[in-house]
């Protein structure tokens, strides 16, 4: 059996091969990948699967609680754990696995160096098919909202109080409201130094949230026993590819400091934020934890997943993280993240994406005027050239995707435009109109 760059290929004796340029051609069997797609699966020189779970991992307190969204993000950060033994202390844990009781089963048990999940619910609690799902059935006692801690309480004891009936019969239970609160012991979190000296301020006494949909699933209600159990013991982190779907209700509690939120008993001062930036937290992560290999590499082929979920992620945190410098009054800083951004994810090896337009205003902030110019000019060529073609497919709505996000960045180059009041900005809402009358 022929071997070629360890790949084995089978073939019959009818069957006649050529061996031409390290390429096995036959008259029965089409080119090998190693022929025609050598270059978009080529996976030599790139790292950044490995310098995503480190940073992902790093930015992570000791001992951390980490939920993960599901594939991508998480078996790098197995890799790096099991093989490279990196921060074993950091318990990751797949929230569509927590729908699971096996799975539950292992949280509750040590791994590495971390200790077992603080979930207080017994296996009877979640096992099989028991409390997959808590239907919202509104008792007016707690519109207001209930206590979680008081809740966990209840689901253990199989509660009246909680009890529905189905249809058929069959008993289970429920959430009596979308309104829950966790009280929160402020002298002792701030013993334990977990906020930052400059939110010490606005710690509360309790914390307030309001669930959306119908109902509660399985992991929403482990995530809910963590939370009431765990009394800030250990740091919880959600990673930024998590679906906010998850945890969006507590988005006034969350606090960025890389590529992961942290859940702090410390409201957000900002309503219309994602998270509280951490910013020398995150800055410090940033600059001296992280890895960036590679990415500065033109030679190396980075496909749809990383640039659209991987680099575009952080692109976008980067960018957060200079306007929050420059939020604080702090524009030097806020310069040197800038430029730091563009200088590890350059273009020429990453062309820029759809969060890229950000850069645009905060270059001229940091007044870097010829590089915000050479960048506003770059996007919204690529943006109306892209445009331009995918429209003119004869099946564009296969494309959609591809229109909408060529759309969404000439709308934030026509708003920074207009912003920075460049001439170019009539023209430019002129062509996104055109093309948003299109759709």
């Amino acid at each position: 059996m022929p071997a070629l760059c360890g790949v084995f290929v089978r073939f019959s004796k009818n069957q006649k091969f050529s061996l031409l340029g390290g390429i096995f051609l036959s008259t029965a069997v089409p080119v090998i990948m190693a022929g025609q797609g050598w270059d978009d699966h080529d996976r030599s020189e790139r790292y950044h699967a490995a310098d995503f779970a480190r940073n992902l991992l790093e930015s992570c307190a000791p001992n951390a609680i980490l939920f993960t969204n599901g594939d991508n993000d998480t078996f790098p950060l197995w890799y790096a754990q099991e093989v490279e033994g990196l921060r074993r202390d950091v318990r990751v844990i797949v929230l569509p696995y927590l729908n699971t009781d096996w799975y539950i089963d292992q949280m509750k048990r040590p791994a590495y160096e971390s200790a077992p999940l603080p979930i207080s619910l017994a296996r009877s609690d979640y096992q099989f098919s028991q409390n997959n799902y808590l239907p919202v059935v509104p008792q007016p006692q707690v519109a207001q909202g209930m206590d979680l801690t008081t809740f966990i309480s209840l689901i253990k004891q199989n509660h009246p109080a909680l009890q529905v009936q189905a249809q058929d019969g069959r008993t289970f239970l429920s959430a009596p409201t979308t309104n829950f609160y966790l009280d929160v012991d402020t002298t002792a979190v701030l013993k334990k130094g977990i906020v930052p000296a400059e939110r010490t301020r606005q710690i509360v006494s309790r914390m307030n949230w309001k669930i959306s949909g119908k109902g509660i699933e399985k992991k929403q209600l482990i995530i809910a026993d963590i939370l009431a159990t765990n009394q800030w013991e250990r740091p919880i982190y959600f990673s930024t590819t998590t679906s906010s779907a998850d945890f969006g209700y507590l988005r006034p509690y969350l606090q960025l400091e890389g590529l992961a939120y942290r859940v702090l008993p410390v409201r957000n001062p900002d309503p219309e934020a994602d998270a509280y930036i951490a910013k020398d937290l995150m800055y410090q992560n940033l600059t001296q934890k992280f890895k960036f290999r590679n990415l500065q590499n033109s030679a190396i082929y980075y496909d749809y997943t990383y640039r659209s979920q991987i680099i575009a992620n952080l692109r976008h945190h980067l960018a957060s993280l200079t306007e929050a410098y420059f939020k604080a009054g702090n524009p030097k800083k806020a310069r040197e993240v800038l430029l730091f951004a563009l200088q590890v994810m350059p273009d020429a090896a990453l062309p820029y994406d759809f969060y890229s337009p950000l850069y645009v205003t905060l270059l001229y902030q940091a007044g870097e005027t010829q590089k915000a110019n050479t960048l506003f000019q770059t996007l919204t060529q690529r943006s109306q050239e892209a445009l331009q073609y995918y429209t003119g497919l004869p099946n564009r709505a296969l494309f959609d995707r591809e229109i909408q996000l060529n759309l969404m960045a000439l709308q934030q180059l026509t708003l920074a435009a207009r912003e920075l009041n460049k001439p170019e900005a009539m023209a430019l809402e002129a062509v996104f109109i055109k093309y948003y009358n299109m759709l």
